[in-house]
């Protein structure tokens, strides 16, 4: 019994070669991902409707993990095993690639994982918002908003207000 549970977790561990994962973070109010992210400002931020963005994967199930910030590497542990039939293997999906150094935890992140490595298309429909870095030129966010002309797509400006990121309506 022992050695078809090895050779289980092996196969795991073996495909995560095999995925998938779209990073994302849940505040776009966020100084440090600005500044690591976006060149300092001068680039772009997305909102998306997670929802449509599944629709871009018709067939294919996407799992919606939170990221897992810990001072310890995950481990696999029998309730993890026992509850594989009734959460898809959700909460070994999750420990394996969706947990980073707690000093990550700045970074809000929240990632899609599937079985389809490499890039993929998503539906414009899945933008909600674009927002503007406040050092971003007004001609790249003309071109920005030219190229989307077509879709309902709301547009923001990143403005600094003292020690805080705001946004306005562009």
């Amino acid at each position: 019994a022992l050695e078809l549970l090895y050779s289980s977790l092996d196969g795991v561990i073996s495909k995560k070669d095999d995925v998938g994962i779209y990073s994302l973070s849940k505040n776009y109010k966020n100084e440090q991902m600005w500044t690591h992210y976006s060149d300092s400002y001068s680039g772009f931020c997305i909102e998306y409707d997670l929802d449509e963005i599944s629709k871009s994967y018709p067939n294919k199930k996407i799992y919606t993990c939170p990221v897992i910030y810990s001072k310890q590497i995950p481990s696999i542990d029998y309730n993890d095993l026992a509850r594989v039939k009734e959460t898809g293997g959700y909460s070994i999906i999750q420990k394996l690639l969706s947990t980073k150094f707690e000093k990550y935890n700045y970074e809000e992140e929240l990632r899609l994982i599937n079985d389809l490595p490499g890039l993929h298309n998503v539906s414009v429909d899945s933008i909600k918002s674009i927002y503007f870095g406040f050092k971003m030129s007004e001609e790249k966010m003309n071109f920005i908003r030219k190229k989307l002309e077509n879709f309902k797509i709301d547009y923001y400006k990143i403005i600094v207000d003292g020690y805080k990121l705001n946004r306005e309506k562009c």
